[in-house]
């Protein structure tokens, strides 16, 4: 059995231990796609090149588990916008997942792979969430810094840029800003096309001068970085979420 075969009989499974309480009407399935890894990106600014370049690894998540959290966040706004739907939550493939560096906001594609699984269960929707490649934009207190692009959820930071905490008056250099780039899209599932679709570009600088050693990557605990990622991804994806629903 193929991989991605092994994946529908894993989503069908999924649809047939749901409780017995779909309403008829409206049933949608909910995939997220942008918890494989945390990407993190550091800009390195060289003499004469304001834009400088970017050093790019990941740090891999325990499968499923941020997109898991992330579903569980997409049902509970689709429940709150439209209260008489079903909804059903998939679990993500690791063969879903778009290659390292790439992003995936074509939903289509997906679809015709879900669709064996999810068409027989009678969902006539799908919301799913899937990596957005977008120009850095990190929103400072005056301005907008960043620089390459960036996609799904994790952490971009510049060692250099003189910054200052505002709530310390601690003078430091440079920022680490937690990201989420993702789109959020809409399908129909019998016609096979996009409703509509909504791109969550958001992002928190957190300055040095926070961190007692003025380390940049220390500007936040582990449980605050991934925190504040959970939260700018679920504030984009509910304000997402309630702006497509008006559209069914």
């Amino acid at each position: 059995m193929s991989r991605l075969a092994a994946a529908l009989c894993g989503l069908l499974l999924a649809f047939l231990l749901q409780p017995a309480h779909a309403q008829e009407g409206r049933k949608f399935a909910v995939l997220s796609l942008i918890g494989d890894r945390f990407l993190v990106v550091q800009h390195v600014s060289e003499t004469g090149n304001r834009l400088g370049r970017d050093r790019r690894s990941g740090i891999a998540l325990p499968e499923r588990a941020f997109d898991n959290a992330m579903a569980a966040d997409v049902e509970q706004a689709i429940r709150d916008v439209a209260p008489g739907a079903a909804v059903v939550k998939l679990g993500a493939s690791r063969v879903l997942y778009p290659a390292d560096g790439e992003d995936q906001p074509d939903a289509l594609p997906l679809l015709a792979k879900v669709k064996p699984a999810i068409a027989p269960a009678g969902v006539t929707h799908l919301v799913v969430l899937t990596k957005l490649q977008h120009e850095a934009r990190m929103p400072m207190l005056n301005t907008i810094q960043g620089s390459g692009k960036l996609e799904g959820v994790g952490f971009y930071m510049d060692h250099n840029l003189p910054t200052e905490d505002r709530e310390s008056d601690q003078a430091g250099r440079g920022y680490l800003a937690p990201f989420a780039y993702f789109r959020v899209s809409l399908v129909d599932v019998a016609m096979e096309s996009v409703i509509g679709y909504h791109d969550v570009v958001a992002a928190a600088p957190v300055t040095a001068g926070r961190s007692p050693s003025l380390q940049v990557w220390e500007s936040l605990s582990s449980g605050e970085k991934v925190q504040l990622v959970h939260q700018l991804a679920k504030k984009g994806m509910r304000e997402a979420v309630e702006k497509l629903l008006g559209k069914t």
